[in-house]
């Protein structure tokens, strides 16, 4: 996780435009159908990104409060046994992001292989592939890929942050001229700076499973804004070029609901 990372709280999303390429939404159910699974799981999408050929990212809205230990069985989930000393809230946040990543695994042809969680709390991918899960409010979203096509994926979504918020982490997440690069086309601060802090978590995401590298929101620096193609470009620092041997990255960016943004970086 990047330095210093403060909580967001919600405030109101403004225009924000949609992936033209988020497409296909498909059924959850690849299991019996109990009452509890259609309470719990809503909303399964996968999406279809033409930007991104042979990446499997995978979505689902949940119901915190009909979560139930039993969804690990019925899903076909190996329940760790440190999850027994979460509170019920994170337990639905785990259980709805393995869940995704288990269906973006399955249309790549893997079928009943563990996703573990590292010692380093990120996940663990079968070989050969990299992958990403992020989750925030009543969403979880998964993206998975074959190594030889994608090396680097991070995706990450958050809520977007209040005034309040964005008054006490606007000095560390973003400059002054990335700040004046993103309001151009984004006329809202909280917007602008919870993108920002996104598409930096994302990056970090990405390398960081190759590399075990912590980075700082200095070391990447949007450099230009696509609001046409919904992507940012940025430039990570020359410690990290150094390591990753790539210097520029592009992250796109969409609207989950009204109060939601997503991230993601694949190269």
């Amino acid at each position: 996780m990047i330095s210093n990372r403060t909580n967001a709280s919600s405030t109101k999303l403004i225009s924000l435009k949609k992936l033209r390429f988020l497409s296909e939404s498909i059924s959850i159910f690849h299991n019996p159908i109990t009452k509890r699974t259609m309470h719990f799981f809503r909303n399964h999408q996968r999406l279809n990104l033409s930007a991104y050929p042979g990446l499997e990212v995978h979505a689902c809205e949940f119901s915190k409060d009909n979560y139930s230990g039993s969804l690990f069985e019925e899903h076909n989930i190996s329940k760790p046994d440190f999850i027994a000393k979460y509170v019920q809230s994170r337990k639905s946040e785990f259980i709805a992001g393995r869940y995704c990543a288990q269906m973006a695994l399955s249309h790549l042809g893997i079928q009943g292989v563990e996703v573990k969680k590292l010692t380093d709390q990120s996940p663990q991918w079968p070989a050969g592939l990299a992958g990403s899960i992020s989750h925030c409010g009543n969403y979880a979203i998964s993206a998975v890929a074959d190594k030889k096509k994608y090396a680097f994926i991070g995706i990450d979504c958050e809520t977007i942050i209040s005034c309040a918020t964005r008054q006490e982490i606007r000095n560390i997440v973003i400059n002054i001229d990335e700040l004046e690069l993103i309001t151009e086309k984004i006329a809202d601060l909280n917007l602008a700076t919870t993108l920002a802090l996104s598409i930096k978590e994302s990056f970090f995401k990405a390398i960081f499973p190759a590399t075990k590298l912590h980075v700082d929101f200095d070391d990447i620096d949007i450099v230009d804004i696509s609001s046409d193609q919904n992507y940012f470009q940025i430039n990570c620092t020359q410690r990290i070029t150094d390591i990753i041997n790539r210097q520029t990255f592009r992250v796109h960016y969409f609207q989950v609901n009204a109060t939601t943004i997503c991230t993601l970086l694949a190269a």
